[in-house]
Formats: structure tokens, sequence, C-alpha cells
């Protein structure tokens, strides 16, 4: 990689200071509500100049709006945006969100990296289908149920004990739940999800009742989509589908060893299945000679 010389170095940081000259520009001037065809505004960084931003001042069409480390950031006026379909929020130190309930045209939401702890205000919130609420202090994830539009649904990194209410959720088809503190999810088997469970509390491999699952080889797959990796079989009519896997939990889960003894299980029953299979093939060649 080549080292920047000092020239580059200083003629990027006199470009950088022009472009933020511009954006100071335009905010202390009051420009942002006379940009009438925006339809995206992204506020990165944006406490380093301002301790909080006047949403009033944007354009009543925005359709798409990232906020970005804006640690003061007031979301008082998010409802007046009725076009507004995307909203990101990322690391913005919120405690409340209580504003957003009324933003209830929007289709996807980001509010990572924040540190509020009630989210009913989203069970407004009917037309999501993508939700990111990573990395907050969640404990009472059920106010989500309401939201059975759903498709994709982050809660990593929160304190969320329960995740029963997805049972309401028919569409959903990925649920991202690494690093909570849930010790029970078997009824998760039931439905046609990607389901991220790692980091958690679960310490039984009997609380996913994996082993009949496994036999079984009639659902698609309980993910973890960094740890374990164990083979999929099918034990009734069909032969083993080796391009398919199911990944466990191992990390923090402390279930390595009752993994293990269902693999060993698992491929005894199939090593059987397979015995008998090639043994008709047996019997068929030796009738047709």
């Amino acid at each position: 990689m080549t080292k920047m010389s000092d020239y580059d170095k200083k003629m990027i940081q006199q470009y950088k200071s022009k472009v933020v000259d511009r954006a100071l520009k335009i905010y202390e001037n009051s420009e942002l509500s006379s940009l009438q065809f925006l339809e995206h505004f992204d506020l990165v960084f944006l406490q380093i100049w301002r301790s909080a931003v006047c949403l009033q001042q944007l354009p009543a069409n925005v359709m798409s709006l990232v906020i970005s480390n804006c640690y003061h950031e007031k979301l008082s006026q998010i409802s007046e945006y009725n076009h507004l379909s995307t909203f990101f929020a990322l690391n913005c130190n919120l405690k409340d969100i209580s504003s957003i309930s009324s933003a209830i045209f929007l289709v996807k939401l980001n509010m990572s990296g924040n540190i509020f702890t009630d989210i009913s205000p989203l069970s407004t919130l009917t037309h999501l289908n993508d939700l990111t609420l990573m990395q907050n202090k969640i404990v009472n994830a059920s106010p989500l149920q309401s939201l059975v539009n759903l498709i994709h649904l982050d809660l990593s990194v929160n304190a969320v004990l329960d995740v029963s209410f997805v049972l309401r959720m028919k569409k959903l088809k990925v649920l991202k739940l690494r690093k909570n503190k849930i010790s029970f999810a078997r009824f998760l088997l039931r439905m046609e999800l990607e389901v991220d469970l790692g980091a958690n509390c679960i310490q039984d491999v009997q609380d996913y009742g994996i082993k009949e699952w496994i036999i079984d080889g009639q659902r698609e797959p309980v993910k973890d989509l960094i740890y374990y990796k164990l083979k999929a079989v099918h034990s009734s009519q069909e032969l083993i589908c080796k391009n398919q896997y199911v990944q466990i939990i191992e990390k923090n889960n402390r279930m390595k060893k009752q993994i293990q003894q269902i693999i060993d299980e698992a491929w005894r029953m199939n090593l059987i299945f397979l015995e008998r299979v090639a043994k008709q093939f047996m019997l068929v060649g030796e009738a047709s000679q």
C-alpha cells in the first residue's frame, strides 16, 4: 500500500474544509428548505458543528433520512414528513423515541447504537418490513408483535429475555438475536425462519428439540451465522442432502459435547440407512442378471 505524501494529506484536508464550510453555510442560512427535489438527506457527525439539528428546515418531500452521531438530535418533527419511508438514527444517544410513533408510513427503520429501553412507540409502525434495533438497552420486545409485515428484524446486542412475540409475525424471514439473554427458544423451530441465536443463555440442546429435528430433517435450519456447522440428515425416504447445513450455537451456550453426540448418532443412523439402500441396489442388480 502506497504511503500518502504530506502534500496529498494537505490537499485532502483543504478539500474537506471546503466541504464543511459549504455545509455550514447551507445550515446557517437555512437553505435546506429550498431544496425542493431532495429525496435523501444524510446528516453525519453533525454534532461537530451543532448540538442539535432542526428537522423543520428539511423539505417536506424527503423520502430517506439518515442521522448519525448527532448526540442531541430531537425527533419531534419527524412526523411532519409524510413521504418518509426510510429513517436511520444511528449512535445518537437517544433515550426517548416516543415521537417516532406518528411516522406511520415508515417501511425501513434503523435505530442502532442508542440507549432507549421502551420500544412501545414502534407498535404503530405497521408498514415496517425491515427493523434494526441493534445495540440498545431493550429488555421487553413484545410491543413489536403488532408489526405483522416485518420480514427482517435485528435485536442483536440488547437484553431481551423473551421472543415468543415473533409467533405473530407470519411474514418474518430473518431474525437476529445475537448477544441477548434468551434461555428458551424452542418454539422458533416451528417457524420458517433464518435465526441467529449466538451468545445467549441456552445451556441445554434439548431446549431446541434439535435431536428429533435433525433426524426428521423436515424444516429449514436454525442458523448461527458464525459458529458450529452440523450437517442436516434426511433419514426418511431420501438420501443425505450433503449441501444442507444446520448451524448451531456453540459460543457461550456450552453445548459442544451434546452437539457432538447428536452428530455421531445422526450419522450412524444414516450409515445404516445408506447400507440398506446399497443392499437394495445389489439385490436389484442380482435379479437383473
